[in-house]
């Protein structure tokens, strides 16, 4: 009877002690304490700008047959692929100049336009994209933009609290324009923010400023 009872105690301790490893292991986990332990990877979301452009271009063709790019906008979204993600176009006409149209697939993702009346609008200072300055597409924005600080910078916070868009633009430089990828990260949390500007032809980042 001796021996049954020690070995019933013997069990019981060792299912104690199984129980405070389990315990200790899953706080360890949430805590992300454990050795070796490594953080989920982000899984970003975006859209071609690419593929959605001749769409957007056949649009603003219809509207005015002068029309041209002057820049393009798309949303990202970490660990969503259900996330809404708006597209916009910006487009400008001799014809018209103080209108421009802006075409969009956000929230119906079916493009719909709008024009905008813009009063005193400096042509000058919104020339027009062309189709062969932004080879770099979107969605390798991105990928160049989480590889020069951006992962860094969403590493550990909450996705529900970030804005986070890509901005193709024409920027000025000593010698004209430059077109350029924005690629704007912000926190509205702590108004943490990160700002990288990406040549749209070369894929090289020459700017870290924030607008």
């Amino acid at each position: 009877m001796t021996g049954n009872k020690d070995l019933r105690s013997g069990l019981q301790a060792i299912s104690l002690k199984g129980c405070g490893l389990v315990v200790a292991l899953l706080v360890c986990l949430s805590l992300g304490c454990c050795a070796g332990s490594v953080p989920s990877p982000l899984m970003l979301h975006t859209q071609s700008l690419q593929s959605l452009y001749p769409e957007a271009l056949k649009m603003a063709k219809e509207w005015q047959q002068d029309a041209y790019l002057i820049s393009a906008r798309t949303d990202f979204a970490v660990n969503d692929v259900d996330a809404d993600l708006s597209a916009s176009f910006f487009f400008l006409s001799d014809t018209y100049p103080w209108t421009m149209l802006h075409i969009s697939n956000f929230p119906t993702l079916q493009f719909s336009s709008e024009e905008v009346s813009i009063p005193g609008l400096n042509r000058a200072e919104n020339p027009a994209i062309l189709d062969s300055e932004w080879p770099v597409d979107s969605i390798d924005a991105l990928e160049i933009a989480q590889d020069s600080g951006g992962a860094d910078f969403l590493q550990g916070r909450s996705t529900h609290d970030l804005y986070l868009y890509l901005k193709l633009e024409k920027q000025a430089v000593e010698d004209g324009f430059l077109t350029v990828w924005f690629a704007y990260y912000h926190d509205r949390t702590d108004k943490e923010a990160l700002c990288l500007t990406i040549d749209a032809v070369t894929g090289q980042v020459v700017g870290r400023e924030c607008k």
